[in-house]
């Protein structure tokens, strides 16, 4: 049972520290997130795993400001906050909050008749009905809307300027 304690005293050290930091700098990794999605949380732990990798096999590296143990401490963090966005993520729906995942840049933010796309996350419509599936792939057939599951062809997607209400947020053309 030692172990077990051991383990929820780090825990709630984490949890502390999670407490201050957010006090201190805000909510950076969840507004990050937020905007980058799943990558920026990668980055930050690639980050830690390489700081880890340089203390653990360099001997002659002095710890500077940041220590081994408070290495490990801050991927444990990072990886936490990366399930609760993970557990935060609500389905995509056209009028709901959206946790915003860039799987590529699109340049040419227009949909042309023709153009093929993936759907990377589900898109709900008002009642719930899912109306793209994920991993699917669905051609637009006609300028200014992706073709539905229904080979609906009367809605379309609107560029805002807020950047978060547009389609390539849940498609990415192929």
């Amino acid at each position: 049972m030692e172990n077990v304690e051991r383990f929820r005293k780090i825990a709630s050290e984490l949890g502390d520290l999670y407490e201050k930091k957010n006090k201190a700098y805000g909510n950076s990794f969840s507004d990050t997130y937020k905007k980058l999605g799943i990558i920026s949380a990668v980055t930050r732990i690639s980050d830690k795993f390489n700081r880890l990798c340089n203390l653990a096999t360099n001997p002659n590296i002095d710890d500077l400001d940041e220590s081994l143990e408070d290495t490990l401490r801050d991927m444990a963090s990072y990886c936490i906050m990366t399930v609760m966005e993970l557990e935060n993520a609500k389905p995509i729906g056209l009028d709901m909050q959206r946790d915003v995942v860039m799987r590529e840049y699109i340049t040419d933010k227009q949909i042309h008749k023709g153009d093929v796309f993936e759907c990377i996350q589900h898109v709900y419509i008002d009642d719930d009905s899912i109306c793209y599936f994920k991993g699917k792939t669905y051609t637009s057939e006609i300028d200014g809307c992706i073709t539905d599951e229904e080979h609906e062809k009367l809605h379309s997607w609107a560029i805002q300027d807020d950047d978060e209400e547009n389609w390539w947020h849940y498609f990415k053309r192929i």
